[in-house]
Order: C-alpha cells, then sequence, then structure tokens
C-alpha cells in the first residue's frame, strides 16, 4: 500500500497507537517517523530507500 494512502485513509492508525501507547508510555521521545510504501516495487527504488534509511538511522546515534 502507498504510503500516502495509508496516511490519508487509515490515518496511520497503527503508527499512532504505537508511538502513544508503547513508545511514549515508556517515556521515549520525540518520536519521528518515515512511512514508505510499495516496498515490492522496483528494485531501484527499493534500495534508494533503504540507503537513505540507512543514513538517517547513522544520524540518529
Amino acid at each position: 500500500m502507498p504510503a500516502l494512502a495509508y496516511k490519508l485513509i487509515y490515518g496511520a492508525n497503527g503508527v499512532r497507537n504505537f508511538e502513544s501507547m508503547i513508545l511514549g508510555m515508556s517515556g521515549i521521545g520525540p518520536i519521528k517517523e518515515t512511512l514508505i510504501g510499495a516496498v515490492e516495487g522496483p528494485e531501484k527504488a527499493r534500495k534508494a530507500w533503504l540507503k537513505k534509511m540507512e543514513k538517517w538511522g547513522g544520524a540518529a546515534t
């Protein structure tokens, strides 16, 4: 499912619940999320997303 559709149609309900009920109650914050959809798409796009996530994850530590 495309990330935009998940956010607009479902309101990213699963992500919001996880953030508030688990992470928020554990005292973890601030919380930022990145929604990525259609990971079964073209290999080139998937590799670009993975590279971006690796870069952001490295910057977070």
